[in-house]
């Protein structure tokens, strides 16, 4: 099956080049766990409880990365600190998303007014990406 083969078998079979493995993208939905239902700071265009990331399949998230670019949302003067930003992986993917684990995309959130979708830079800098290809 498509998950047993290697990244470039993968890649060959949706791009036609093994070396199109960068293109593999996943998502991954995280939970800022220091931020609770009701709190007067949450707010999911500039501090959202949950976060969509696409990142290149192969790559590693770089949480410190991803807590800057939250942080960034707000104007300076109104910045959360940094203490108050603490992104898991989120408990209730299935209840947000609507999807089963390992099956999750950014198109049809079952609740996408609860979640800020994020691109790396590194996927934006790729022109092109499938999506769940890893």
């Amino acid at each position: 099956t498509y998950y047993g083969w290697n990244l470039q078998q993968r890649a060959e079979s949706l791009t036609g080049s093994a070396t199109h493995t960068a293109h593999l993208c996943k998502s991954l939905v995280l939970e800022n766990k220091k931020l609770q239902n009701g709190d007067p700071l949450m707010d999911v265009s500039t501090n959202p409880r949950y976060v969509l990331v696409i990142c290149q399949y192969a790559a590693t998230l770089n949480n410190a990365k991803l807590t800057a670019a939250v942080r960034h949302l707000r104007p300076i003067h109104d910045r959360l600190n940094v203490n108050r930003l603490d992104f898991r992986i989120a408990d209730d993917n299935d209840a947000i998303t609507g999807y089963a684990h390992n099956s999750v995309t950014p198109f049809g959130l079952l609740q996408q007014d609860k979640v800020h979708i994020i691109l790396t830079r590194e996927a934006v800098a790729l022109k092109w990406f499938w999506m769940g290809g890893g």
